[in-house]
């Protein structure tokens, strides 16, 4: 059998991932999940923080990318949910706030992404948020 290079096993990896993408613009969606997919990432979208706590409750994910603010909330109010539910998911949230209005995440399972963003900013942030699980 022919040993996996580094990449092709990170590849690999990424094509048995989950991602839930919460967001409230629908073109900030559709291009995150494009970004997920091109990953090989299935991903599933929702626009509000309670629609996307029930889907955690009846779903599996490996990573959630949320904008911070939402018609129903922010994502404070669903990473309080995620917390008690999965305290070991990873969250790429991305803000168009300022760098001093982001809440401080020490546990290293929350990545903060500015916008605009690039497709290699996303690429990068997932990359390495799904490899440290």
């Amino acid at each position: 059998m022919a040993k996996l290079t580094r990449k092709e096993a990170a590849d690999l990896r990424l094509s048995n991932m989950r991602a839930l993408v919460v967001e409230d613009e629908p073109t900030i969606s559709l291009e995150l999940s494009a970004i997920l997919e091109g990953l090989g990432v299935h991903v599933m979208e929702t626009d509000t923080v309670a629609e996307a706590v029930e889907l955690l409750r009846d779903e599996t994910f490996d990573l959630i990318v949320a904008d911070f603010r939402l018609a129903d909330g922010n994502s404070d109010l669903l990473l309080e949910s995620v917390r008690a539910l999965y305290p070991d998911l990873p969250m790429l949230i991305v803000t168009g706030l300022s760098p001093s209005d982001q809440t401080v995440d020490l546990s290293g399972k929350v990545l903060w992404l500015s916008k605009p963003f690039s497709l290699e900013a996303v690429r990068d942030a997932v990359t390495y948020l799904l490899n440290r699980t």
